[in-house]
């Protein structure tokens, strides 16, 4: 058997040059406030007025959209669950998502306004270089929240398949108690 056909040179050739760093440079786009020394591109722009399609309603239904998923429904189901009565869950519910949301929309409103991304708004507060801060921050927190996510969903997965099939509740675990997870929860 022959490893080393023209072909498989030729397919490892193309592999090595997709390698080379001068490969990947992209041409720098043009802005409308920034010179052409790499500091903006056109993503980074303000969204023209004509390109600006989102109405109140839109953006409405986008949060609302947004906040359906597990971990509202688990915030009022927990409650419920030591004890608290639905009288006494909504209006603390009600109030934490004010207090909450208010923030929230106070840091949103500018970015909404003048239709800049989050990274360019932190440049006007952390300047260019430590604007990088509360971005990789902002990421970090973004893949936490992503796998407190993933977990949840994985414990509904196990419930809608214990309630399918009973006896995978009695899967013996072979993964270490210190992993903090089951082989069913894998």
């Amino acid at each position: 058997m022959r490893l080393r056909t023209p072909s498989n040179v030729m397919v490892f050739d193309a592999v090595l040059s997709r390698l080379n760093l001068s490969e990947w440079e992209l041409d720098l786009e043009k802005t409308t406030f920034a010179s052409g020394k790499g500091w903006s591109n056109k993503d980074m722009d303000p969204v023209p007025p004509r390109l600006r399609t989102w109405s109140a309603l839109l953006q409405v239904s986008y949060w609302f959209s947004d906040a359906s998923n597990i971990a509202v429904w688990e915030v009022p189901s927990s409650m419920l669950a030591i004890g608290v009565s639905w009288r006494q869950a909504l209006p603390a519910i009600v109030v934490a998502y004010v207090i909450t949301g208010v923030p929230m929309i106070m840091t949103g409103t500018i970015g909404a306004r003048l239709r800049v991304p989050f990274s360019v708004l932190s440049r006007s507060s952390f300047g260019f270089w430590l604007s990088y801060f509360p971005v990789v921050t902002r990421g970090i927190i973004a893949m936490s929240w992503f796998g407190v996510q993933t977990y949840n969903g994985s414990e509904c997965i196990y419930q809608v398949r214990r309630v399918i099939w009973p006896s995978i509740a009695n899967v013996p675990n072979h993964i270490p108690a210190s992993s903090n997870i089951t082989s069913v929860g894998m």
